[in-house]
C-alpha cells in the first residue's frame, strides 16, 4: 500500500514471523520533504484514542506527517513497551521497517518522536537508537527493571521481558543507549513531569534519573517539572512541534559542554583584582 495515496487509512507493517504493526498516518501538504513527528501512545491509553482514523486526532499542522504506531502486544493487549514479549523483542525491527517503509514511500523529512508513559520509553528507546532530531515525553517510562513500576506492574513487564538473555536486558533502561563518546548527536529531549507521580519514587527512578543521565553525558535537554500530582500527557502532538519549532537552534546545534566562557569571565576578574 501506497501511503501517499492512502492517507489516513489503517496500514501494517509485518515481520517474517507474522508480527504486525498497525499505524495510521496524516500527511503534510507536501508530505515528501516535511518532518514527520511518530507519536508513541501510553498503556493505559490501551488504544482508545488511536482506534480510530490519525484524521480525527488533534494534528492541526499542515506542514508536518504524523505516524501513530499502535502497539498491540504485551499482557492484554495493552502494550508491550514496544520491545515485545517473552525476550522476543520483534517490535524493533518493526519499528525499523516503519521508518524504512517511510522513506522508500517517498518522506524524506528528519525524524521526530512524541510519547506518554509507556509511549515514552517507546520515543526515548527508538529515538535514541535511531538518532532521530529531538524527542518529546510526558511522565515517560525510562527503566523497567528493578523499579517501583517493576514490582507494581509485575505482570505486565514480565509479559514483556520473560526469560530475557543477558544482552537484552540492556533494553530494560533507554539511558543505556544515550550516545556518550559523541553527545551532540544525540536527539534533544524534552522531558515534561509532574512534580509528584502516581507511584511514590516515579520521579526520581524514571524522569529525573534520564535527566542525570543526560547532564552525566553532557546533551542537551529540556527538563519542566509541573508542581502537581498526576500522571497524563502534559504535551500533546501539536504542543511538541510547537516546542521542536520553538528550540529549533538547538536541535540544528546541539550545544557543547565547554569551560571556555568560565575561564574568560575568571580572567576578566584576575585582571580587576
Amino acid at each position: 500500500m501506497n501511503l501517499l495515496a492512502s492517507n489516513n487509512e489503517m496500514q501494517f507493517i509485518e515481520d517474517d514471523n507474522g508480527h504486525r504493526l498497525p499505524y495510521h498516518s496524516k500527511l503534510a501538504d507536501d508530505p515528501e520533504n516535511a518532518p514527520i513527528l511518530v507519536s508513541f501512545h501510553g498503556w493505559l491509553i490501551r488504544h482508545r484514542q488511536y482506534q480510530t482514523s490519525a484524521h480525527t486526532q488533534p494534528f492541526t499542522r499542515n506542514d508536518w506527517n504524523y505516524i501513530t504506531p499502535q502497539d498491540r502486544y504485551g499482557l492484554a493487549r495493552g502494550g508491550c513497551w514496544y520491545l515485545g514479549e517473552n525476550g522476543d523483542f520483534f517490535f524493533i525491527k518493526l519499528i525499523d521497517r516503519l521508518i524504512e517503509s517511510l522513506r522508500q514511500q517517498g518522506l524524506h523529512g528528519p525524524l521526530y518522536f512524541h510519547g506518554t508513559s509507556m509511549g515514552g520509553f517507546g520515543a526515548l528507546l527508538h529515538g535514541l537508537r535511531l538518532g532521530v532530531k529531538a524527542v518529546c515525553v510526558s511522565v515517560p517510562q525510562v527503566r523497567l527493571l528493578g523499579t517501583e513500576l517493576h514490582q507494581e506492574w509485575t505482570r505486565a513487564i514480565e509479559a514483556v521481558f520473560g526469560k530475557a538473555s543477558s544482552d537484552k536486558v540492556i533494553y530494560s533502561d533507554v539511558t543505556h543507549f544515550i550516545n556518550t563518546d559523541s553527545p551532540q548527536d544525540n536527539p534533544v529531549i524534552f522531558i515534561t513531569q509532574s512534580a509528584m507521580d502516581v507511584h511514590r519514587h516515579y520521579v526520581q527512578e524514571q524522569a529525573l534519573y534520564l535527566a542525570n543521565k543526560l547532564a552525566d553525558a553532557g546533551t542537551c535537554f529540556y527538563l519542566k517539572i509541573v508542581p502537581e500530582q498526576a500522571h497524563i500527557e502534559y504535551v500533546k502532538p501539536d504542543q511538541a512541534i510547537a516546542l521542536f519549532d520553538e528550540y529549533s537552534d538547538a536541535i540544528e546545534n546541539p550545544i557543547r559542554f565547554s569551560t571556555e566562557q568560565y575561564e574568560q569571565d575568571m580572567a576578566e576578574i584576575d585582571q580587576l583584582i
